[in-house]
């Protein structure tokens, strides 16, 4: 019983993890994206 516990509280820690990684990049490509636009106007501006 405790074994299973053990794996079951591993696991979530091990998806937890997963889930901020994949939440992290995603803002991270986001602000990217945004900076990416926000360059390109700001080009288009100045020209």
């Amino acid at each position: 019983m405790r074994r299973i516990q053990e794996a079951a509280a591993a696991n979530y820690q091990y998806t937890g993890r997963s889930i901020k990684q994949r939440q992290i990049g995603y803002i991270s490509l986001h602000y990217k994206e945004a900076w990416h636009r926000l360059s390109i106007l700001d080009a288009l501006i100045k020209t």
